[in-house]
């Protein structure tokens, strides 16, 4: 199945989210996702997803862990944007069988700690 949205809408305060094994498939919500100002941890590994990984997901605030892994149709890259010191919040990003290929768009700032 897909991710469903209606669990962004269900609970808006959601703290973690962790759907891995679930065998999902489809696109990310990245414009949902964005939505839960509350997410601090995102695990959606060892999946089906497929397509670019939306850079709306890094836009949740309280996001400190994403775990990407094994979503061997996932690509994509992470805006550059997102690596500047004053807006990089995210401490644990794993990408591990994926096709996200790291960072892209060009800036002078970023981070060391991928």
């Amino acid at each position: 199945g897909h991710f469903p949205p209606a669990l962004v809408e269900a609970w808006p305060r959601l703290r973690s989210l962790d759907l891995q094994l679930n065998e999902l498939s489809g696109p990310l919500p990245g414009e949902a996702l964005s939505k839960l100002q509350n997410l601090t941890a995102l695990r959606i590994h060892r999946n089906n997803f497929s397509g670019q990984v939306p850079a709306a997901i890094f836009e949740a605030p309280s996001l400190h862990y994403t775990n990407f892994e094994g979503n061997t149709e996932l690509r994509g890259c992470i805006p550059r944007r997102q690596f500047t010191a004053e807006t990089w919040h995210v401490l644990e990003l794993q990408i591990q069988g994926t096709k996200i290929t790291g960072q892209c768009e060009a800036t002078a700032e970023k981070r060391t700690e991928l």
